[in-house]
Protein backbone atom coordinates (compact mmCIF):
# COMPACT_ATOMS: atom_id res chain seq x y z
CA UNK A 1 0.00 0.00 0.00
CA UNK A 2 1.16 3.31 -1.14
CA UNK A 3 1.55 6.15 1.54
CA UNK A 4 -0.42 9.37 1.25
CA UNK A 5 0.56 12.87 0.59
CA UNK A 6 0.25 13.33 4.19
CA UNK A 7 1.86 10.41 5.38
CA UNK A 8 4.73 11.23 3.69
CA UNK A 9 4.70 14.77 4.53
CA UNK A 10 4.90 14.06 8.56
CA UNK A 11 7.60 11.64 7.95
CA UNK A 12 9.48 14.17 6.20
CA UNK A 13 8.68 17.03 8.95
CA UNK A 14 9.78 14.24 11.79
CA UNK A 15 12.97 13.94 9.67
CA UNK A 16 13.21 17.13 9.32
CA UNK A 17 13.25 17.78 13.30
CA UNK A 18 15.63 15.29 13.83
CA UNK A 19 18.06 17.06 12.03
CA UNK A 20 18.00 14.57 8.51
CA UNK A 21 16.99 17.31 5.94
CA UNK A 22 18.73 16.12 3.03
CA UNK A 23 16.09 12.51 3.90
CA UNK A 24 13.07 15.43 4.63
CA UNK A 25 13.56 16.72 1.37
CA UNK A 26 12.85 13.36 -0.23
CA UNK A 27 9.70 12.56 1.78
CA UNK A 28 8.27 15.74 1.20
CA UNK A 29 9.68 16.04 -2.24
CA UNK A 30 7.61 12.77 -2.82
CA UNK A 31 4.58 14.09 -0.62
CA UNK A 32 4.23 16.85 -3.42
CA UNK A 33 4.26 14.09 -5.91
CA UNK A 34 1.56 12.05 -4.43
CA UNK A 35 0.09 14.84 -4.19
CA UNK A 36 -3.32 16.08 -2.89
CA UNK A 37 -5.99 18.55 -3.31
CA UNK A 38 -5.91 20.01 0.18
CA UNK A 39 -4.27 23.25 -0.81
CA UNK A 40 -3.72 23.89 3.05
CA UNK A 41 -1.77 21.12 2.92
CA UNK A 42 0.23 21.29 -0.04
CA UNK A 43 0.86 25.08 1.47
CA UNK A 44 2.53 23.37 4.32
CA UNK A 45 4.22 21.10 2.55
CA UNK A 46 6.02 24.13 0.32
CA UNK A 47 6.65 26.21 3.51
CA UNK A 48 8.64 23.01 4.89
CA UNK A 49 10.43 22.08 1.50
CA UNK A 50 11.72 26.14 1.95
CA UNK A 51 13.03 25.56 5.21
CA UNK A 52 14.33 22.17 4.66
CA UNK A 53 16.52 23.63 1.60
CA UNK A 54 17.32 26.74 3.82
CA UNK A 55 19.07 24.89 6.18
CA UNK A 56 20.86 22.81 3.39
CA UNK A 57 21.86 25.72 1.98
CA UNK A 58 20.36 25.72 -0.85
CA UNK A 59 18.78 28.65 -1.45
CA UNK A 60 17.42 29.53 -4.45
CA UNK A 61 15.12 25.94 -4.03
CA UNK A 62 14.08 27.58 -1.04
CA UNK A 63 13.24 30.77 -1.88
CA UNK A 64 11.17 28.43 -4.66
CA UNK A 65 9.54 26.86 -2.29
CA UNK A 66 8.44 29.57 -0.34
CA UNK A 67 7.34 31.31 -3.42
CA UNK A 68 5.11 28.43 -3.87
CA UNK A 69 3.73 28.73 0.23
CA UNK A 70 3.45 32.51 -0.67
CA UNK A 71 1.16 31.97 -3.82
CA UNK A 72 -0.97 29.46 -2.61
CA UNK A 73 -1.15 31.57 1.01
CA UNK A 74 -2.73 34.53 -1.04
CA UNK A 75 -5.05 32.15 -3.22
CA UNK A 76 -6.46 30.67 0.29
CA UNK A 77 -7.01 33.97 1.72
CA UNK A 78 -8.86 35.39 -0.97
CA UNK A 79 -9.06 38.70 -2.42
CA UNK A 80 -10.08 40.52 0.95
CA UNK A 81 -6.09 39.82 2.24
CA UNK A 82 -4.73 40.72 -0.81
CA UNK A 83 -2.82 43.81 -0.67
CA UNK A 84 -4.14 46.62 -2.78
CA UNK A 85 -1.87 48.79 -4.99
CA UNK A 86 -1.47 52.33 -4.39
CA UNK A 87 -3.10 52.85 -0.74
CA UNK A 88 -7.13 53.60 -1.07
CA UNK A 89 -7.19 55.88 2.07
CA UNK A 90 -5.29 59.07 3.02
CA UNK A 91 -3.26 59.37 6.12
CA UNK A 92 -5.00 59.76 8.79
CA UNK A 93 -3.26 62.57 10.48
CA UNK A 94 -1.29 65.66 8.61
CA UNK A 95 2.64 65.05 7.97
CA UNK A 96 4.46 66.57 10.70
CA UNK A 97 5.67 70.48 10.52
CA UNK A 98 9.10 70.76 9.35
CA UNK A 99 11.22 71.96 12.49
CA UNK A 100 14.68 74.10 11.56
CA UNK A 101 17.46 72.26 12.88
CA UNK A 102 19.40 74.42 14.87
CA UNK A 103 23.17 73.39 15.34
Amino acid sequence: MEASCLELALEGERLCKAGDFKAGVAFFEAAVQVGTEDLKTLSAIYSQLGNAYFYLKEYARALEYHKHDLLLARLLAGPAHSAPGPHPCPPTRPPFPRVPILL
